[in-house]
């Protein structure tokens, strides 16, 4: 059988949380490939929180906030090394993005044998930088056989063969999308990493003494972002902040309490993909967004509503089971097509699909 290896060569360990979307992809693909290959999960000590001995390729090191970038890239050249060792030329290795020239430095110090890899690029920033873009043409093309993106100029900027994809894939059978409008405990909800970017202490300010239920709750990774947050929900019965590393069951249960969810993407968020828009959709949990390139699409499949600026939209609007229902009806159809994605990555990586 196959075997294929989803590997995290950074394995960013943050005070024992690995914050970001690095699990979820990995569990995502682990999801997608189990039927058919033999799946392993290849990732430092964070991992063994999340995944069982039997699914772990273990890698001997983590990343901590606060180490410098030269011992960080030490690290990774550890475990890249231990990949190697422990993989052979016929595995198929996708290597999840996270600081592209390190991931691509260290690949080029420990791979010196024709191998099935495949990298995990979200933005076409890395090849801007000729050091980047000089080493990729004369060793990087030789180690990597194609490149995961979420559009074409990703894709055609790394001058490789590649397979557009979302960030996350939806594998569910049924496609069982349905909500309760009437029992739903909030409103509106941003669920999370609590970052600048995602511009949620905007939509804590805009939603604070409005007559609608707004819920903000994880990991809070900026001060400054927590201070305007904390200041917002002060005094203020209709926002509930709760400021926390949430577990997977926590996030499904908050998420699935919620009507809609605010996504106020600002800065660089307004031009990437983002996991987190397809996470709430595959909870059947419609979006209301700033209207941006990262965000266009929930427009365009009637999967939520955009607004231009949050400060002058109107949020009763959306309250209403008819345009959440329209929006559900909209979830359903969008989530039909990745049936394709999965066929698509099947041949895109060479392996015969198995279906059970």
């Amino acid at each position: 059988m196959q075997r294929i290896v989803i590997a995290d060569l950074k394995s960013y360990n943050n005070g024992g949380v690995c914050a970001g979307h690095f699990f979820a992809f990995a569990s995502n693909y682990q999801q997608i490939f189990s039927k058919s290959c033999e799946v392993k999960i290849a990732g430092g000590p964070i991992y063994r929180k999340r995944f069982s001995d039997a699914e772990l390729m273990s890698l001997p090191c983590d990343i901590s906030e606060g180490l410098s970038k030269l011992k960080s890239f030490f690290r990774m050249i550890r475990n890249a090394k231990s990949l190697m060792r422990q993989t052979t030329p016929s595995d198929i290795i996708i290597i999840q993005q996270s600081k592209p020239a390190q991931i691509l430095f260290s690949l080029i110090f420990t791979c010196w044998e024709k191998r099935n890899i495949y990298h995990v690029e979200y933005s076409e920033e890395p090849m801007m930088r000729p050091y980047y873009r000089m080493a990729m043409r004369l060793r990087g093309k030789k180690i990597l056989k194609g490149t995961l993106c979420p559009n074409d100029i990703v894709g055609r900027a790394y001058e490789m063969p590649y397979l557009v994809l979302p960030d996350y894939i939806y594998v569910s059978c049924n496609n069982n999308v349905t909500g309760n409008y009437h029992e739903k405990c909030y409103d509106f909800c941003t669920l999370g990493r609590i970052v600048y970017e995602k511009g949620i202490s905007g939509a804590a300010l805009a939603l604070r003494g409005k007559p609608y239920s707004y819920l903000i709750s994880g990991y809070a990774e900026e001060s400054s972002e927590v201070n305007i947050i904390r200041q917002a929900a002060e005094g203020c019965t209709n926002l509930t902040v709760q400021l926390d590393y949430l577990t997977d069951e926590q996030y499904d249960k908050l998420l699935n309490s919620s009507r809609y969810a605010i996504l106020n993407y600002i800065g660089a968020y307004t031009e990437k993909s983002s996991g987190v828009v397809l996470d709430m959709l595959f909870h059947g949990v419609p979006i209301i967004g700033h209207r941006c390139r990262a965000l266009q699409f929930v427009e365009d499949e009637h999967v939520g509503v955009l607004y231009d600026d949050i400060n002058t939209f109107d949020f009763a609007s959306v309250l209403n089971e008819e345009t959440y229902q329209a929006c559900l009806v909209g979830i359903k159809n969008y989530l039909r097509r990745f049936s394709n994605d999965i066929e698509h990555l099947y041949n895109f990586l060479g392996i015969e699909r198995i279906i059970v």
